[in-house]
């Protein structure tokens, strides 16, 4: 698995802060949601797209040469896990980036029909990743007005991607 390098500094700070999250969380589920953008024509995935030919002055321009677009169409995807589940996905248009509104969005749309489904029981804590999206003032409100238990800003840690699960979903 491939981690950020981390200075000794930053490594002692994650380790506490993961700890104490630990600690006091003993016995809940977490709720964990991610987000990632796919481009459309399939560019970033590997495969054979080179050509092979025994003269290549003889060779088509149009296999040889393809255009790509400089900011090429793509999708957002969104999507929310527990160990009691994952959450219906969604999607959103090419150019939409995850602004407070956006995220705001996938926590109505999403986490919160998630965990009436799944966390009824009140037995879980949602912990969103350090995007400054995901903690803009008018989202941290939002959180509080629904009941939404979260992970403190404060409490969260940073470049920690091996021990949010979400983070290999994709």
């Amino acid at each position: 698995m491939r981690i950020p390098s981390r200075t000794e500094q930053q490594k002692t700070v994650a380790r506490a802060k993961c700890g104490n999250l630990y600690l006091k969380n003993q016995g809940i589920s977490w709720v964990l949601d991610d987000e990632s953008y796919f481009t459309l024509s399939h560019s970033t995935i590997n495969g054979n797209d080179i050509f092979y030919s025994s003269n290549s002055a003889k060779t088509l321009a149009s296999v040889k040469y393809t255009p790509v677009k400089k900011f090429e169409p793509k999708l957002l995807v969104w999507v929310c896990v527990s160990k009691k589940g994952i959450s219906a996905t969604i999607f959103r248009q090419s150019g939409m980036a995850v602004n407070k509104t956006v995220y705001k969005g996938f926590i109505k749309d999403g986490v919160l029909p998630f965990i009436n489904q799944h966390h009824s029981d009140s037995n879980y804590k949602f912990w969103p990743d350090l995007a400054s999206s995901h903690y803009a003032t008018e989202v941290v409100e939002y959180y509080r007005a629904q009941k939404i238990k979260f992970v403190e800003k404060c409490e969260n840690s940073a470049n920690v991607p091996e021990v949010r699960a979400i983070e290999d979903f994709w």
